[in-house]
């Protein structure tokens, strides 16, 4: 499992400073290849709970949107992966940073109320995503090429982040 953003015996189990919480007090002091393995890590967790959702949910605005997030993802995955070679980095691991790990685990584990679980884990994930493009785009000595991939990504993520705020799931709806 990748490990960024933190050292010492706890250093797997957290998010970089700007992967915790929902934005709130962003760091843009994350090394290039730190930013790199968060916005990988990001997108495994979008790609592999939106798949959990596609196999459990009965409701079809959840799995139509949990489609679109797993094909969303998969693209920037790959552009993530160009745009690392591009800045001479090293390509993002396939792998969660512990905190998206125990989301998705805490996903698997729901018998009742998966939906709004999920949609709840999305409006988070997005806001983190959001807050780390945003210091990405705009931090001074980032690569040219993980600068423009932040911007450019920025306007997606943010329309997902709007999809998610119009979606009202009844309770037990999976």
């Amino acid at each position: 499992m990748a490990t960024v953003g933190a050292s010492g015996p706890d250093a797997a189990n957290t998010l970089p400073p700007i992967m915790s919480g929902t934005g709130a007090g962003v760091q843009a002091a994350m090394t290039p290849q730190d930013n790199i393995a968060a916005a990988a890590s990001g997108d495994q967790f979008e790609i592999q709970s939106s798949q959990l959702v596609l196999e459990r949910s009965r409701n079809e605005e959840v799995k139509r949107f949990a489609r679109l997030m797993v094909e969303d993802h998969r693209s920037s995955t790959q552009r993530l992966k160009a745009v690392s070679q591009q800045a001479g980095l090293n390509a993002p691991l396939p792998a969660m940073l512990a905190a998206h790990q125990t989301k998705l685990d805490e996903l698997r584990a729901a018998t009742t109320n998966m939906d709004q679980i999920y949609l709840g884990q999305q409006r988070e994930a997005h806001a983190q995503a959001i807050a780390l493009y945003e210091a990405i785009g705009s931090a001074e000595g980032m690569p040219k090429p993980l600068g423009l991939f932040a911007r450019e990504i920025l306007p997606k993520v943010q329309a997902h982040a709007a999809m998610l705020t119009k979606m009202n799931i009844p309770t037990a709806a999976n």
